[in-house]
């Protein structure tokens, strides 16, 4: 099976879906990023700062409960489970 990656708000202009699926089971959070990162690299920029820090305004769900990067870069996401990413805007 595979793990969804659902690509909310301006995160879907830098892939071609706002799903996608990252095939091979289970694995951790931070093992779904990596090899999320390596196949959009363009992604991989708006997600991750130049030191490799989640940016600030990334928002992170797996399998409906809030993610926080680093603390939960070791969860598990089950085979067929589902990572939600989408970033929050302020302004006026």
């Amino acid at each position: 099976m595979a793990i969804r990656v659902r690509l909310l708000g301006d995160l879907r202009r830098f892939v071609e879906s706002d799903t996608l699926e990252i095939e091979g089971g289970e694995r951790s959070l931070g093992a779904a990023l990596d090899e999320l990162v390596r196949g959009h690299p363009r992604l991989g920029q708006e997600l991750f700062d130049d030191q490799g820090r989640l940016h600030y305004a990334v928002v992170l769900m797996t399998s409906g409960r809030r993610a926080l990067w680093p603390g939960d870069k070791e969860r598990l996401i089950e085979d067929g489970g589902e990572l939600m990413l989408t970033r929050f805007h302020t302004g006026g």
